[in-house]
């Protein structure tokens, strides 16, 4: 989708070349990739899932991956929390095989990813081993 619209509506002329798109009939899910689009250019990734890890300071290798990871893993979690807030206690809990699964075939391995989104998060990476996290 994120590709469609980038071709489709010339975005390097900004977000006026969105005003004239009707979002009546796009579906819930497009229309929030349609909302979440001038995101998706800042943070350099191509999903709503992406840019909410990218927001959470996940390192832009793995956030598509650790996006798509947070959604299945989430979609029975209590609907009274936000997504803001399931996502920022998902990663907080996240075993670091998930975080190997979205460094396959990256430069970075999934251990220095979530060292590198720890520090970014102002947590000790030290201190989250320690404890077992």
């Amino acid at each position: 989708m994120f590709d469609t619209w980038t071709q489709k509506y010339d975005l390097a002329k900004g977000q006026t070349s969105l005003a004239g798109v009707d979002t009546s009939t796009l579906q819930p899910e497009e229309l929030a990739a349609f909302r979440t689009l001038p995101a998706m250019i800042y943070y350099g990734c191509g999903t709503v899932e992406g840019v909410l890890m990218r927001s959470l300071s996940v390192p832009r290798p793995v956030c598509v991956q650790m996006g798509e990871s947070f959604k299945s893993a989430t979609l029975l979690v209590s609907p009274d929390i936000t997504r803001l807030e399931k996502a920022r206690r998902w990663l907080g809990d996240s075993d670091i095989c998930i975080w190997e699964d979205a460094a396959v075939s990256r430069k970075l391995s999934g251990k220095d990813c979530r060292n590198l989104w720890l520090i970014l998060s102002c947590r000790d990476p030290a201190f989250e081993q320690e404890s077992g996290s």
